[in-house]
């Protein structure tokens, strides 16, 4: 099943197929756990919206329109969508609440700096996804060195290490996935954060 691409295996989930809604779990598990955890911050919170994202994509299949997206695109808003209603929930604070951005106690908070920016959030936010979404495109061997990497703050030694892979393979496998990045944002401003 893994040569099947992303509507073939949603079109077999709509039937109820669950080897194919577990393939697509392993496609893509760890790249929605990295957006989750990148908005809420919190692994556990991050781990319970994957498995919500997941469940959705089961339950909705059928309303996927690949005229409106790819299925990673879909997937990554659904994961979006709640990871900013879990940050909404907890962070149930009025605007009379927060102190005013040149005041002490906004200069020693990291989030109410007075040079503050919520646009430029939100474009970081964007690009981030849209760095999830081409990762999604890379082999699965790519992506994960460049998830556990990127996102789980390990070294390429440790990698090679852990899962038992050849040190000079891990690099190959780095230097090719921010390769393909890279010509993937040619042009956007963000080819520059993938050198490897």
């Amino acid at each position: 099943m893994s040569n099947q691409n992303d509507e073939q295996i949603i079109a077999q989930i709509v039937s109820g197929d669950v080897d194919a809604y577990k393939e697509l779990y392993q496609r893509y598990a760890s790249s929605v756990l990295g957006l989750s955890y990148r908005i809420v911050g919190n692994r556990e919170q991050a781990e319970e919206i994957v498995q919500e994202t997941f469940w959705r994509v089961w339950q909705n299949a059928s309303s996927f329109n690949a005229h409106r997206g790819s299925i990673t695109n879909w997937m990554f808003g659904i994961a979006r969508n709640l990871s900013i209603d879990v940050i909404r929930k907890e962070k149930k604070v009025t605007m009379e609440s927060l102190p005013d951005a040149h005041s002490e106690q906004a200069e020693s908070s990291p989030h109410l700096k007075a040079d503050h920016n919520v646009p430029e959030a939100a474009w970081s936010l964007l690009q981030q996804e849209q760095v999830l979404v081409a990762l999604a495109e890379l082999p699965t061997e790519q992506r994960n060195v460049v998830e556990w990497i990127y996102f789980q703050g390990k070294t390429r030694r440790e990698i090679a290490q852990e899962f038992g892979i050849p040190f000079g393979t891990i690099n190959t496998r780095a230097k090719l996935a921010l390769q393909k990045l890279k010509r993937a944002f040619e042009g956007t401003g963000l080819a520059e954060e993938f050198r490897s």
